[in-house]
């Protein structure tokens, strides 16, 4: 995490220097079935640990908020309000 916080900051120097937005902060929607389950404790630790904010939500939620998506009960959800996407090929 410490590193995506160096290259948000390295992409803001970036769009300084050339005059126009290249970050574009979307929010970021993660999607943990079962079986990763295992792991997420430590991604959230690291997130905690930086101080990155994320939101859990529940598949109603998710459901709710992008409808597009149809999850089932033991699917987990992260929701990152500062994920993006990069224009990096300009």
């Amino acid at each position: 995490m410490k590193f995506a916080r160096e290259a948000y900051a390295a992409w803001a120097q970036l769009e300084e220097d050339a005059g126009e937005q290249l970050v574009f902060r979307t929010g970021g929607l993660d999607l943990y079935p079962e079986s990763a389950h295992g792991w997420i404790d430590d991604y959230q630790g690291s997130l905690d640990e930086c101080g990155i904010p994320y939101e859990w939500l529940e598949p109603s939620a998710v459901m709710e908020r992008w409808p597009q998506w149809r999850l089932s009960d033991d699917v987990r959800s992260m929701y990152q309000v500062d994920s993006g996407v990069v224009a990096a090929a300009r």
